[in-house]
């Protein structure tokens, strides 16, 4: 499970993006929940995703150009998605990588390393 945060459009409004892996039970998802101002949570909704290599593993954001970023064990594939609409975008194959475990970003404007 990985749980990521990330501000909406108005300033107090902030999503909150988990990744789901029911390895047992389907397919892995993507939840997007709201972060009330009170401190509540909401659920937005759920996306399933396609599975690659293992398990699902890691979640990144880029806030710049709302993508999301997913890494999966025992695989070379990274998935895009748009952040706000959840719609599927390219599956990225990154040559001589056999199990992307991570990614990690320093700041919005970096570019996001590769675990």
């Amino acid at each position: 499970m990985v749980v990521l945060g990330w501000p909406a459009m108005s300033a107090s409004a902030k999503s909150l993006y988990l990744l789901l892996d029911k390895r047992s039970s389907g397919l892995p998802a993507i939840q997007v929940y709201d972060v009330e101002d009170s401190g509540g949570i909401v659920r937005q909704t759920e996306t399933p995703i396609q599975r690659f290599g293992t398990r699902t593993k890691a979640l990144a954001l880029d806030s710049e150009n709302t993508m999301l970023f997913i890494t999966h064990l025992g695989s070379n594939k990274i998935q895009l998605f748009n952040a706000k609409t959840l719609e599927g975008g390219p599956v990225v194959d990154v040559d001589g990588a056999t199990s992307l475990a991570g990614v990690a970003s320093s700041s919005p404007s970096e570019i996001a390393s590769i675990c």
